[in-house]
């Protein structure tokens, strides 16, 4: 299912570079569908066309079939768990956000954070970056246990049911968490129970611990909660939404990943950014 899935994404890259708009443009690679949305906002429209791979798997894939098929190309990837120890992928011409996604680097920033409040018309006795740690912290630490342990769990049930669950205890997530995978290994109460205890240290970065999904997710949770505001029925596509038009270009010019980027540019005489 991967292979055809990265086949099929290399015919639509393909497809859209062979066109006399785009021929000789800069290929970026995303994960996802709102990270292609949160990029394009920064990219140069003449120089780059930006395509989202569904996950890490399919870009590495995707990545290694542009060198070979001598396509001009980056690929930005989520550093996960990365800056906590957990190997990250060390091909060339990939890139990594400076925390756990882009998402998080975002909320790293207290000013970027601060307009997201505004605009959410918020206060912080409504709700905290604290306040959404707490809420997600066994499930970041479910999640990170599989990857540094390599169990292969599924989390795609358990993140659409972030905004709407009450309490995410281990037998919320245990329940939700998808086993199909033939070399998955589940995690038991008291396994993870010493994972923590093992890596107690990631709570003091939070911004590598706690995926962005579920972070914004929670945030909807929250919103959604309170009764006394009056608020409408909100969802992730609209804190996305306005999470990149709250981030200006001065603060993704900021990151260690806009300079490494913008090193690798000027190296190969580009300009996408």
């Amino acid at each position: 299912m991967i292979r055809e899935d990265v086949d099929r994404i290399y015919d639509r890259i393909v497809m859209d570079m062979n066109t006399d708009y785009n021929k000789g443009k800069i290929i970026v690679l995303v994960e996802g569908y709102y990270d292609k949305k949160f990029y394009d906002k920064f990219k140069n429209k003449r120089n780059a066309l930006i395509f989202f791979t569904r996950g890490c798997e399919k870009m590495n894939a995707l990545a290694e079939i542009l060198r070979n098929a001598e396509y001009d190309y980056i690929a930005i990837q989520d550093s996960d768990f990365s800056n906590l120890g957990v190997a990250n992928s060390g091909m060339t011409e990939m890139f990594f956000t400076d925390f756990h996604d882009y998402e998080m680097t975002c909320i790293h920033n207290s000013t970027i954070w601060n307009k997201l409040d505004k605009e959410l018309d918020l206060t912080s006795s409504d709700i905290s970056e604290q306040d959404i740690f707490d809420d997600i912290e066994l499930l970041s630490y479910y999640r990170y246990c599989s990857r540094a342990c390599d169990y292969n769990n599924g989390f795609k049930a358990i993140q659409e049911l972030v905004d709407t669950a009450g309490m995410l205890d281990f037998a919320f997530i245990h329940s939700h968490i998808d086993k199909s995978h033939p070399r998955c290994i589940e995690i038991q109460k008291g396994q993870l129970r010493s994972f923590i205890f093992d890596h107690e240290d990631a709570k003091k970065h939070p911004y590598d611990l706690h995926n962005g999904h579920d972070f914004l997710n929670r945030i909807v949770h929250k919103i959604n909660q309170l009764a006394e505001h009056n608020y409408y029925d909100c969802d992730e596509e609209e804190i996305q939404e306005v999470l990149t038009d709250v981030t200006e270009i001065d603060d993704f010019r900021d990151t260690t990943l806009y300079k490494e980027i913008n090193i690798w540019a000027q190296s190969h005489k580009q300009v996408f950014l």
